[in-house]
């Protein structure tokens, strides 16, 4: 999907009022029902991503906006164009493009809420947008299935599969080596990164 106005629009869209009105039957039904079944939501992503629409990938893809977009409605507007001002000077690049490249890489709805929560915290002061930056990232490398294991490395652990995919995305760090006995056997243990306590506090 190539459109000079999608990021434009993105930006509008984070501004915009009726982001209020969404609701989660026109998110959940897109798939089986198509673009057009919410043509009639005033937004401007919407209106943007049908215009230009050639495939399910892009339903899907407006799929994960709209979860997104309801899922920050609650934030002031105020607050919301402070948050995009600030990301956007802090990565030297347009917050809206940066949002919508997160989004596309998402696999997992769940994936999105905790971007939403993120948004909220640093708007909230309780994280800075470096952070936000950080765990945006780190979110998007690793399966949602693993994020659920992160509660498992409070204290030092291993676990096969996960363990490697938390370490590679930096969540979590090798804080006990186990070089084991004459006959080897040993084992690693690792715990959360500062990141990985923050990150944390937002998932379920």
């Amino acid at each position: 999907m190539e459109n000079n106005n999608l990021v434009d629009s993105m930006r509008e869209s984070i501004l915009n009022d009726n982001i209020s009105k969404i609701d989660s039957d026109s998110i959940n039904d897109l798939l089986s029902k198509g673009l057009q079944s919410v043509r009639d939501i005033n937004i401007p992503i919407v209106g943007c991503i049908i215009q230009i629409s050639t495939s399910i990938s892009d339903t899907m893809f407006m799929k994960k906006c709209l979860k997104f977009l309801k899922g920050i409605s609650d934030i002031p507007k105020e607050k919301r164009y402070e948050f995009i001002g600030d990301l956007s000077v802090r990565n030297q690049e347009d917050a809206a493009e940066l949002i919508l490249s997160i989004i596309n890489k998402l696999d997992h709805p769940q994936k999105i809420e905790l971007i939403c929560k993120l948004f909220k915290a640093k708007v909230f002061d309780e994280i800075s947008i470096d952070d936000f930056i950080r765990l945006s990232f780190m979110i998007e490398k690793c399966p949602y299935i693993d994020l659920l294991y992160l509660r498992e490395y409070e204290k030092p652990n291993y676990i096969p599969g996960s363990t490697e995919l938390l370490s590679s995305a930096g969540l979590i760090e090798k804080t006990i080596y186990d070089f084991g006995g004459a006959e080897g056997g040993g084992c690693d243990k690792y715990s959360l990164t500062n990141l990985g306590k923050i990150l944390l506090r937002y998932i379920i």
